[in-house]
């Protein structure tokens, strides 16, 4: 197959670099060694190539006229426009769109004649625009735009079902849609971390991810970290991730508010209360990371399938997380999850004091955790993504085809 995935994001996009990107490439990297055509298309960012090779698949960043953008939104837009003409300019027997209401590319107004059209929905973000960026443009667009823009996808692959489950009353219901699930593996090589016993914990409270204060809950992370503190002699708390220099601002305002120090990069000062901001942590340091923390907080409002929520079973650590879609996917309260209502301080802070004080509790979370986690592995999940990718394929080929004649075929070269 000569397949085209169109994605905003990548790894090293200084304003996502999400599970999204992470996704892509694992996925495609398999592919590409199954000897299928993989080609790339994501967003553009200061310093990044126009274009490389990860893997085996080609990567071509989306930019438009004049260099890269200066800024995300300007990103966004020249991606979802670039996009559009790049449908035209290679050859493709697929086309794979992560779909956004934020920069949608309407891959199946766009894509060429014959080839088959499936969206990868790895997130619904739509119902939480407005509570992220208010009444203007940017929250009322997606609000107003991401279903009937889904809707127009027969083919629709989601990593969590949860969000398969919320799709489908509004997605096709009862019609031609076909609604696949494949969720996600660690987002990087842990080598034999599953096999290892964990290293000697030490009293933190970890969050690792993007740095985004909304969708991550991060106001209620420092909000309930101040009032289980008291009540937790000795435990800081841990913010490890990358994010815009707002979302700093932000988390430093808000850890003010609630009488929080708050110190950079690995220091360890004074016995009360503290805020770490570890900054953005690669592959090796984020794994010793999770291995020597107390536990896992993800204390999101919404979330797809969070690939750091396996990564911290991998690595035998529970995860205190809000009880949503994405969230209870990746770290059920069956295996390793403690889950408690979302944007609720108190609860996240009664969660804190009882998993920070409970260790026989935090070993057999991590125990469950760890035996649930060695299911997903990323050979398994491209083997039936490509399935997924060939069924498409095969069906699109044979609407393509008349009754007693031939297939017609795209002469357009590749």
């Amino acid at each position: 197959m000569r397949i085209l995935h169109l994605i905003y994001d990548d790894l090293g996009n200084p304003w996502l670099d999400g599970g999204g990107a992470v996704r892509t490439l694992e996925i495609n990297r398999r592919l590409a060694a199954r000897g299928h055509q993989v080609i790339v298309g994501c967003g553009a960012y200061p310093g990044a190539p126009a274009s490389d090779i990860r893997g085996g698949v080609l990567y071509l960043r989306i930019g438009g006229p004049g260099g890269p953008p200066r800024g995300y939104l300007a990103s966004r837009l020249r991606y979802a426009w670039g996009a559009r003409a790049l449908l035209k300019q290679v050859g493709y027997d697929i086309v794979v769109e992560d779909f956004s209401p934020y920069s949608p590319v309407l891959t199946p107004w766009r894509a060429r004649r014959g080839a088959a059209v499936a969206a990868s929905v790895q997130n619904l973000s739509g119902a939480h625009a407005i509570g992220k960026y208010g009444w203007g443009p940017r929250g009322l667009g997606p609000r107003v735009l991401e279903r009937p823009l889904l809707r127009q996808f027969r083919y629709v692959l989601t990593v969590s079902p949860g969000i398969a489950d919320e799709m489908r009353p509004w997605w096709h219901p009862g019609g031609p849609g076909h609604l696949t699930v494949i969720p996600n593996s660690t987002g990087h090589d842990l080598g034999d971390t599953a096999s290892r016993s964990p290293t000697a914990e030490e009293p933190v409270i970890l969050f690792l991810g993007r740095l985004d204060p909304y969708q991550k809950g991060l106001d209620t992370l420092l909000r309930a970290y101040a009032a289980a503190a008291p009540r937790m002699p000795g435990v800081r708390l841990e913010i490890a991730g990358g994010g815009a220099a707002e979302a700093v601002h932000q988390l430093r305002a808000w850890a003010a508010e609630s009488g929080l120090a708050v110190h950079e990069g690995d220091a360890r000062r004074g016995a009360g209360p503290q805020v770490v901001l570890r900054g953005k942590l690669d592959g090796a340091r984020a794994t010793a990371a999770l291995r020597r923390c107390l536990f896992l907080a993800l204390p999101s409002r919404y979330e797809a399938w969070p690939i750091v929520a396996i990564e911290a079973a991998t690595c035998g650590r529970p995860v205190l997380g809000t009880d949503v879609v994405g969230v209870r996917d990746a770290a059920p309260a069956t295996a390793h999850g403690w889950l408690v209502p979302p944007a609720d301080p108190a609860a996240l802070a009664a969660g804190m004091v009882r998993l920070a004080g409970d260790p026989a509790l935090r070993q057999r979370l991590g125990e469950q955790g760890r035996a649930w986690a060695a299911q997903f592995t990323w050979d398994a999940l491209a083997a039936r993504q490509e399935q997924f990718y060939q069924a498409v394929l095969a069906e699109a080929r044979a609407a393509a085809t008349p009754r007693g004649g031939r297939q017609e075929r795209d002469s357009r070269p590749a």
